[in-house]
């Protein structure tokens, strides 16, 4: 029987422990491959998943561009993609925190209108999950 080993820092991290695992373990979690191992289903659904988060992400890019006022936009993408507090985010801009609340307010209200009038598959679908 083979026994593998993984190195562990606890206590100092400059001192490396070694760990010795089961034996027999690497057919129940994939050892003999790694420690962490995906099978190839899963690898493939998490490629679709993160192809469909970037379609999603680039429709909201799009429609940010398309429905949004330049300030609702600034404050929109600072907000939630910065990630930046109400704060800071007017700060940043040179306004109250209460506008740039009002301004992100708006500006969600008005992308989630267009996401119910979408024609867009990965729209609806990302809609139907919440």
């Amino acid at each position: 029987m083979k026994t593998h080993h993984f190195e562990s820092r606890h206590e100092n991290p400059l001192r490396r422990t070694r760990v010795p695992l089961t034996p027999g373990i690497e057919g129940t979690t994939g050892v003999a491959r790694g420690l962490w191992y995906e099978s190839s289903e899963e690898i493939a659904d998490a490629i679709a998943e993160g192809r469909r988060k970037e379609e999603l992400l680039q429709w909201v890019y799009a429609q940010m561009k398309r429905s949004l006022t330049s300030s609702e936009r600034r404050c929109v993408t600072l907000y939630y993609l910065g990630p930046l507090s109400l704060r800071e985010v007017g700060q940043r801009l040179g306004m109250a925190p209460t506008t740039a609340r009002r301004h992100v307010r708006d500006g969600i209200v008005k992308l989630r209108e267009a996401a119910r009038k979408s024609r867009s598959s990965v729209v609806r679908n990302a809609l139907r999950r919440k």
